[in-house]
Order: C-alpha cells, then structure tokens, then sequence
C-alpha cells in the first residue's frame, strides 16, 4: 500500500471514529436527557402527591376543626340538656309536693265529710225524734180532746160513746178492718157521722195517730163513704166540712 492509501485509510478510521463517538454521545445524550425527562415527571409526580398529601391533610384538619366544633356543639347541648332535666326535676319535684298537699286536702275532705255525715245522721235523728214526740204530743192532745168532749156530753146529758152510746159498724169504710177500728175506738170514734164531720185539720191530727195506716184515710176517702152510710142508716145528710 502507498502512502496515499493509508492515509485515506487512516482518514476513514478516523472519519469512523468520529462517527462512532458521535453517536455514542448522541446515545448518551438521549440517555441523559430522558433520565432528566424521568426525574423530572418523578419530581412533578413527587410534587403532586405531596400537593395531594395536602389537599387530604387540609381536609383532614377540616374535618377535625369541625369535629371540634361539633364536639363543642355537643358539649353545649349536653350542657342544655342537664339544665332542662334539672328544670324537669325541679318541676317534678314540686308536682310531687302539690300531689301530696293534694292528697292531705282530700284526706281532710273525707274527715269533713265524715263528720258532716255524723252530723247529718245526728240530725236525722234529732228530726224523727221530734217527729215522733210531735206524734205522742198529738196523741195526748187527741186524748185530751176526747176526754173534753166526754165532759161536754157528761154537762149536756149525751152520753159518749165510751159510756154506752150509740156504735156504728166503722167496718162497713172501705180500708177499715177490724184492727183499724179498734183504734178508732180507743180515739173515741165510734159513729159514722164523727168520720163525715172530720175537718182538713182533723184528717191531719188522725193521720198522724194512726202512723201504720198512713195516708189511708184521704185515698180511701173515709169522709164521703161515711156520709152514705150515715145517711143509708139514719135517713140524714151530713154536710161536707
């Protein structure tokens, strides 16, 4: 080989060289830069997990700022809430003694109204005794009455029933028996025309005497019944008193 061939040849090589440092730079280069490209998408990866990082951190302490808040809220509340069951204790409380004054009024209520009871009975009783001296006030009175008329008929000469004068059958009024004429008797009325002259008051004073039969001598009308068979017997009317 010449001169002229090595060098070219030489020239080549080094034409190759260069090229083939070239391109190994131009690999390193590349490499360089998509680590740079690699860092750099891990640092904004990096920055956005740490911006997220944030964003949960500032909403965690939202949250626990309104937890506090709620917590206080509730605190508050419960605060309210003792309050109120105090007040309501307070209110039951006094319920309670108004319920007891309640029952002790009521008690004495009863105590009154027993007593006005045994007052009332104490009364009612004064009130049949009164009506039973009444009754033997006008049983004597009666008797008086016909003891009376006894000496009337002694000082006019006409001899009362009880001393032999004239009977008539007093069971021949509807609503006399026997029993009620032996009563009849022994007031002294023995004649039809003593029943026929009997007076509003006179009906009254009998009614009274006679306390069994009360009533008896209006509903049977003794009266009128008397004055027909006064007049069935002696052929004489007797006036309605």
């Amino acid at each position: 080989m010449n001169a002229d061939a090595t060098v070219l040849l030489a020239g080549a090589l080094l034409v190759a060289v260069a090229l083939a440092f070239a391109a190994l730079w131009r690999r390193a280069l590349r490499i360089q830069q998509e680590r740079e490209r690699e860092r750099e998408s891990s640092f904004l990866a990096e920055a956005g997990r740490a911006a997220e990082a944030n964003r949960q951190l500032a909403e965690v302490r939202a949250e626990a700022s309104s937890l506090r808040e709620s917590l206080a809220a509730a605190e508050a509340k419960s605060g309210s809430l003792d309050e109120a069951l105090a007040q309501a204790r307070a209110t039951h409380a006094a319920q309670q003694n108004s319920l007891e004054a309640a029952r002790t009024g009521l008690a004495r209520e009863r105590a009154a109204r027993t007593d006005r009871d045994a007052e009332l009975y104490r009364l009612r009783a004064l009130a049949e005794d009164r009506h039973r001296l009444f009754a033997e006030l006008a049983a004597r009175e009666a008797e008086i009455a016909s003891y009376r008329q006894i000496l009337a008929d002694v000082e006019t000469h006409t001899p009362p029933p009880i001393l032999g004068g004239a009977h008539d059958d007093l069971k021949l009024i509807v609503g006399v028996g026997p029993v009620l004429e032996r009563l009849l008797h022994k007031m002294g009325v023995t004649t039809f025309r003593q029943i026929a002259s009997w007076s509003p008051a006179d009906i009254d004073e009998f009614d009274v005497r006679l306390e069994e039969f009360h009533g008896r001598v209006r509903r049977d009308d003794w009266m009128t019944q008397a004055r027909e068979l006064h007049y069935q017997k002696y052929g004489e009317r007797i006036g309605q008193a």
